[in-house]
């Protein structure tokens, strides 16, 4: 397999690890408030408990497809750019679904993950993705992970 079937093979499992996950809240109860969202993810009761190991799971599954991604990178750099870009989109720009606050806030948690991608972006392409991470996410509203890369790519922007 080359480098380009190995980048797209990586980039289809992390969107895909991410769609099933998704999956797994469609139909379920949903939760009221933000405390009853955090106790439930805290104490990883959610769906009998199987959403926080399937939390678990897909927070590995990612950060090992990003951490081989990574070389793939390094050896081409004239797409890293646009493939660093298609790995961000199911990290940070998921689908959001109404009354669905519970998912989100725990892709929310994942986020900090996308991290390593970041150095791989154009300036100009940073400044964008800035721009519509800032837009979905208010800074004011931030889990601190989100606030740490917004952070991260501001800095890497004013580069």
């Amino acid at each position: 397999m080359d480098g380009q079937q190995t980048r797209e093979t990586l980039l289809a499992s992390l969107s895909e690890r991410y769609d099933a996950y998704r999956a797994v809240y469609s139909g379920t109860a949903r939760y009221n408030t933000t405390n009853e969202i955090l106790s439930s993810l805290i104490a990883r009761r959610a769906d009998g408990g199987n959403r926080g190991i399937l939390l678990d799971q897909l927070r590995q599954e990612a950060e090992e497809l990003i951490a081989a991604l990574l070389p793939l990178l390094d050896a081409v750099p004239e797409v890293a750019d646009s493939c660093a870009l298609a790995a961000l989109e199911p990290i940070l720009f998921y689908p959001l679904a109404k009354g669905e606050r519970e998912l989100s806030m725990s892709l929310a948690a994942l986020e900090g993950i996308a991290a390593p991608l970041l150095p791989y972006i154009s300036s100009a392409d940073l400044a964008e993705l800035l721009r519509r991470y800032r837009k979905r996410n208010p800074p004011r509203l931030m889990f601190p992970n989100q606030a740490a890369l917004f952070r991260q790519m501001q800095l890497l922007a004013a580069k």
